[in-house]
């Protein structure tokens, strides 16, 4: 009965290893939080390539892989070129993530509403109607209390915002009563998106006008360490670090930050299945069966497509947090750095790309929802 248990747990191990990277960068800074996520994609890499004839002893080699790992190897074995690269790669993909995933999320809820609508349609159902009614009222309902938030909190500059996103918001009301096929729920979830962004940036912009102490452990932990005696180390760290570190980990605990995490992930995921499924339709046109494309290569039936874009999630997120919580943006970079006497505090370009996509893409979407799609969004 426990043995089970054992395996389950093995199985799992880069997600729960994986939850001990906020925590180890709350203490000991951004570097340790790359180097700890590289540790893990070679831990999960390494449990994948395995020969089919040692299969049944997976388990067993994964378990001591990772125990050698925690506790024998040194996080400074990552050599830094590989970790400034590892960290210049996370910065240039996260713009374009956060553009997609909030295209990936509105495109879902469309993708629901309307098979929702094809229900009502075949049968009548109450049921759904019920359903489209109290998502739409929950849509308007946090809307308001964001809304209420920035307004109460907030900046001029983020008053000004707020009036564009209004407009917008008539905007997309506007294109669902005009449209044949405008669904209420689509309308409200786009403009709650909008706002939400607009609550997101103002977070934001607040976290780094406003940059947390930095705690001395940062500077002071050992890199020859193990990530096992950097627990250690951690344990032992005085009151006065450890109440600056929690204080980093409390902004990633935040039910909002982590409703992100799961939107980053949905996107990735999606992204990595439209590409497979984009290049085995070109490349072998035997295999043209949808039972094929959904068994053989979706991520979301692949283990190491799903620990791997875990691990790139949780790091991108985390180390782009932890850069804010310090003050620390693209305009302390060069050549942005010439401009940041000009720009305007309480913006953040990628947001406002951000708002602007999201209801470009609903009309798009709902201008050509009778027709063709593309198979990204479809």
């Amino acid at each position: 009965m426990c043995f089970p248990m054992i395996l389950w747990l093995i199985e799992f191990l880069p997600y729960l290893w994986v939850v001990t990277v906020p925590v180890y960068g709350s203490f000991c800074g951004i570097d340790l939080i790359l180097r700890i996520s590289i540790l893990l994609y070679i831990y999960i890499i390494a449990g994948e390539i395995v020969p089919k004839s040692m299969h049944s002893l997976v388990p067993y080699l994964s378990f001591m892989l990772w125990a050698l790992i925690v506790y024998f190897v040194p996080v400074n074995l990552i050599p830094w070129p590989m970790i400034w690269l590892y960290d210049k790669l996370l910065w240039v993909t996260g713009p374009v993530l956060m553009i997609t995933e909030i295209i990936l999320a509105v495109n879902f809820q469309m993708r629901c509403s309307q098979m929702a609508i094809d229900r009502i349609e075949e049968d009548d159902s109450p049921g759904f109607k019920l359903i489209i009614i109290l998502f739409s009222s929950g849509c308007y309902a946090l809307m308001a209390s964001f809304l209420y938030e920035i307004y109460s909190t907030g900046s001029t500059t983020h008053y000004l915002l707020l009036l564009l996103v209004l407009v917008m918001c008539v905007t997309v009301h506007n294109m669902m009563w005009m449209s044949q096929d405008g669904i209420l729920c689509d309308a409200a979830f786009t403009c709650l998106c909008t706002v939400s962004i607009l609550y997101a940036m103002k977070e934001e912009t607040t976290l780094i006008n406003s940059p947390l102490k930095t705690p001395s452990t940062w500077f002071q932990y050992d890199p020859k360490m193990s990530m096992f005696y950097l627990g250690t180390f951690i344990f032992n760290s005085t009151v006065d670090s450890a109440g600056m570190a929690i204080g980093f980990l409390m902004k990633f605990l935040r039910p909002f930050f982590l409703l992100t995490l799961g939107v980053r992930l949905y996107s990735i995921l999606y992204i990595i299945e439209a590409l497979l499924k984009k290049d085995v339709l070109q490349h072998d046109f035997s295999m043209d069966s949808d039972e094929y494309l959904e068994e053989q290569i979706t991520p979301w039936k692949s283990p190491l497509t799903m620990k791997l874009a875990v691990v790139f999630m949780f790091t991108q997120m985390t180390s782009n947090l932890f850069y804010e919580s310090q003050g620390v943006t693209i305009l302390n970079t060069p050549p942005f750095n010439l401009v940041r006497n000009f720009y305007p505090k309480d913006i953040i370009f990628g947001r406002i790309v951000q708002m602007i996509g999201v209801n470009c893409f609903y009309i798009w979407r709902l201008s050509n929802d009778r027709m063709d799609l593309n198979d990204w969004f479809s």
